[in-house]
């Protein structure tokens, strides 16, 4: 199970480099301040930056790792409308459920 914790944190860091990443395009905006831009790249990468720590500081609790994970993944799926998009669904939802299920079934499987 420690493998496949690993795993999952793994997809989840990669997940936050992904948000990072993707935050990156504010700046091929034109017609904006540096400051605006500065701005708005802040708050594009926030969720990446905010998901990276809670993956980081809560490594060695799994259990709130796994719900932090499934609350914040559920928020996803409604405020964006990630069901009304197949692809993206399978991208980003499925993966991140099965991470969360993961974590929160080590935490079962360590009691045991």
């Amino acid at each position: 199970m420690k493998l496949a914790r690993t795993i999952a944190s793994i997809y989840l860091y990669a997940m936050a480099g992904f948000f990072v990443l993707m935050s990156l395009d504010v700046f091929a905006i034109e017609g904006y301040s540096f400051w605006e831009l500065l701005g708005g790249f802040l708050m594009s990468i926030l969720p990446g930056i905010l998901l990276a720590l809670v993956v980081y500081f809560l490594r060695k609790y799994p259990l709130w790792l796994g719900l932090i994970v499934l609350a914040a993944n559920l928020y996803f799926l409604f405020f964006f409308h990630m069901a009304s998009d197949v692809f993206l669904m399978l991208m980003m939802f499925v993966p991140m459920t099965m991470a969360s299920a993961i974590f929160v079934g080590s935490h079962f499987s360590a009691k045991s």
